[in-house]
């Protein structure tokens, strides 16, 4: 489903965020980030990528594999620039606001001081702990 998320991380002063494009809501994107991308090089890995199709477990294919846009690798992250030769987007503020506006999306998630955040553009853009899904509401699709 193509529900838009932004992701930033927050590497050293900057904040350096990319759009995806499908699944953004905390049982999708934000069930991924907590559980297979929870650390700062995960985070950095995953802006490094630049726009995403779709965010998975797996953020490249294995040596050898044939992954593409047309053609993916089934649990491996899909990005516009490597999978489909477009040009990298990456979007860079002095903070989360500045990052995060440049990119149109309905959930915003933030990886800073080892934690990850999320929010929404259905709420008061409030920094929420991601652990708050996972803890009191099974990452339910329901808007922030």
């Amino acid at each position: 489903m193509a529900t838009r998320s932004s992701i930033t991380a927050k590497v050293g002063k900057q904040y350096v965020g990319v759009y995806c494009h499908n699944d953004g809501y905390p049982s999708g994107v934000g069930q991924t980030l907590f559980l297979h991308h929870n650390s700062q090089e995960a985070a950095e890995a995953i802006v490094a990528l630049g726009a995403l199709s779709q965010l998975h477990a797996q953020l490249a294919p294995n040596v050898g594999e044939e992954h593409s846009f047309d053609d993916p690798i089934h649990g491996v992250t899909i990005a516009y620039h490597r999978d489909r030769d477009e040009d990298m987007m990456v979007s860079r503020g002095p903070s989360w606001k500045v990052a995060r506006e440049k990119i149109d999306a309905a959930y915003h998630y933030l990886f800073e001081d080892g934690l990850w955040f999320c929010t929404s553009e259905y709420g008061t853009f409030e920094k929420i702990p991601l652990t708050r899904f996972i803890d009191g509401e099974d990452f339910a699709d329901d808007p922030i």
